[in-house]
Parts: C-alpha cells; structure tokens; sequence
C-alpha cells in the first residue's frame, strides 16, 4: 500500500487479539462500536476464528508506521461476492491516534481496496446517529445516509437507532476524479 502513509494494515492475527479485546471493553468504544456486551477472552477468540477462514469477512490490524503499534481495527463483514457488496467498519482504539486524520486514511484505502482490488459495487455501514465524528468522517468520504433502523439495538439500557450509510463504486469512481 502507499508508502506516504502513516499506517500500514496488516492482516488480524493473534498477537492483536489483547488490544482488540480492550478496546471492546472500553464504554465510551462500547457505545461507539454498537456493543451491548463485554468482549470475553474466550469471546474473542471465537471471534478471531470466526474471521480467520471466512471468505465472507477480511479483518485488518491498523499499524502506526512510525512505531509498529497496533491502532485499531478495520474490516469489511457480509462480503456478498455474487452481488458484489460488504458492509464496511472502522475502530482507531487508542486514544492518542483519534482526531488527527487516522480514520480518514484508513477509510479512503478501504474504499479503494474494496472498490479496486476486490471489485464490490457497493460499501455499506452502521453508524450511531449521535457520533458525529463517525457521521462526519463518513460523509466526507463520499457516504451517503440511506435511512434509520429505528430502535434497532439494545445499548446502555435502552433501544438505540442506527443510521445506514452507503456509497456505491460509481460514486467513489466520481469522487476519485474530483
């Protein structure tokens, strides 16, 4: 990938499992994550074998260049090669790497991984309506909101609404040119 980036994103193997797990654990990324339960050490292990052979889900480590340390997590889940669709996610877990563009870099090359190297047509996610931040960064790469689930999950105590978002590879061939 791009030698100007300040990440790298690495296939999830084991060795990122501990900071995966503290991330899930961690309620203000609960929320953010649409989590309604903790991340067991045993949950997360089903979990990394539910990724690791599944031709349906690619799970990358987000990597800090500079230093070698594990960031977060990006993925595409639900990947329907017939139909050529994925629904997209992205979690930068340390605290100190949010804010300064991490999320925009890594969304940007897993749009062009999905639309270019795996050929998809259309980008789906799931966004709390009340995470600006996720929303903003989002839409300025091109997603657009398609609707609301209404009282969809069960988070913090209470039924929660998930905003959809969605781009479609000619709108991202479009932005590219612009």
């Amino acid at each position: 990938m791009d030698n100007e980036s300040r990440v790298v994103l690495v296939p999830l193997d084991r060795e990122h499992l501990d900071a995966s797990r503290r991330w899930a654990n961690d309620p203000v990324l609960n929320r953010a994550m649409l989590r309604a339960l903790p991340a067991s050490e045993s949950g997360q292990e089903r979990w990394y074998a539910g990724i690791a052979d599944n031709p349906e889900k690619m799970v990358f480590a987000v990597i800090w260049r500079a230093d070698g340390r594990h960031i977060g997590n990006t993925g595409l889940y639900g990947i329907d090669w017939l139909h050529r669709r994925a629904d997209f996610w992205i979690l930068i877990g340390e605290a100190d790497y949010r804010g300064q563009g991490v999320g925009s870099e890594v969304t940007a090359r897993m749009r062009r991984f999905a639309f270019d190297n795996l050929g998809l047509n259309r980008l789906c996610l799931r966004v709390d309506p009340d995470n600006a931040a996720a929303v903003a960064l989002y839409a300025s790469q091109g997603f657009v909101r398609e609707g609301v689930l209404r009282q969809d999950s069960y988070i913090e105590g209470r039924f929660r609404d998930i905003l959809i978002m969605s781009q479609l590879k000619r709108e991202y061939e479009q932005q590219k040119r612009h």
